[in-house]
């Protein structure tokens, strides 16, 4: 029975995967055909049409909010919310994904600001793509949404995608090292899932390795010794861990037992929106129930 519920948490992460390649190929297409999509995305993100949602980041032995990973969503003028699935790829390709990326930080900081006067402790994750580190006033110009927000780099997470990891180390590494020595933790997005992740892990100035959310769904199984070591080698390396995707109670205390303690995903709660998020803010601590071990 738990090798049969093995195969299915793989088939059910794979089905993820494939499914947002899938959106990929066909926003990608759309992007070569028809360069109407391009122009779409640029008027919404020029718009404020490109906002963040917010998912929870806890600690999931005392139930305790510590922050929040802030994550982009396209609010059509119908109202209409579109998942990234269906618009980052384009944005990527197209280029468009530096100026996404800066929208989402400009306005979760503006929100993070109004929370850290209920929560001074609280943390903010931005997801960025490589892309943006070939641009030598990247640092400058993300450093300046926080100041205008008024917000602490103390409070900030930086997180490099999957996507588009950088290709020049040795400016990427000086670019973010001076983000670093303004009080920025620089963090490893989707860890475990590309071929030169341990490379990067070593040559990048990194303080904390997110686990891939493809390790949370097979936990249980063969995963148990990759999670293990990834937690160990951050461990020795003096790095934080935050695994997500956690959905099931039986994978957060496995994830517990390998190591891990804090996390995010669907067993939690799922992205909200900025209303729903500060709801949380306001609640009394903890706001979610803890994982026995």
């Amino acid at each position: 029975m738990a090798r049969g519920t093995d195969i299915e948490a793989v088939l059910r992460a794979f089905a993820d995967v494939l499914g947002d390649q899938l959106d990929l190929m066909h926003h990608i297409r759309r992007l070569r055909v028809d360069g109407t999509a391009t122009d779409d995305l640029a008027r919404a993100i020029d718009g404020g049409e490109i906002i963040p949602w917010y998912q929870p980041v806890l600690r999931m032995t005392t139930g305790d909010l510590i922050g929040f990973e802030a994550l982009a969503r396209w609010q059509r003028p119908t109202g209409q919310i579109e998942r990234p699935g269906s618009f980052i790829g384009l944005a990527e390709e197209s280029g468009l994904i530096t100026h996404l990326d800066l929208a989402v930080m400009a306005q979760s900081m503006q929100d993070l600001s109004r929370w850290l006067e209920l929560r001074p402790d609280l943390r903010m994750s931005v997801n960025f793509s490589g892309r943006h580190l070939s641009n030598p006033s990247w640092a400058d110009e993300v450093h300046a949404l926080a100041e205008r927000a008024g917000v602490s780099p103390d409070n900030v997470d930086i997180e490099l995608t999957e996507t588009a990891r950088p290709d020049n180390v040795t400016s990427s590494a000086e670019q973010l090292r001076s983000l670093q020595e303004r009080g920025y933790a620089i963090w490893l997005d989707d860890f475990g899932t590309g071929w030169s992740e341990l490379q990067h892990l070593v040559q990048l100035p990194v303080d904390g390795v997110k686990i891939d959310r493809f390790f949370a769904e097979a936990l249980g199984g063969r995963a148990d010794a990759v999670v293990r070591a990834l937690t160990k080698a951050a461990e020795e390396l003096g790095l934080g861990t935050t695994i997500e995707g956690i959905s099931q109670p039986e994978h957060a205390r496995r994830a517990i037992d390998l190591g891990c303690d804090i996390a995010q995903g669907f067993l939690y709660s799922r992205p909200l929106p900025a209303a729903a998020a500060e709801q949380l803010v306001r609640s009394p601590r903890p706001v979610f129930r803890a994982t026995a071990r």
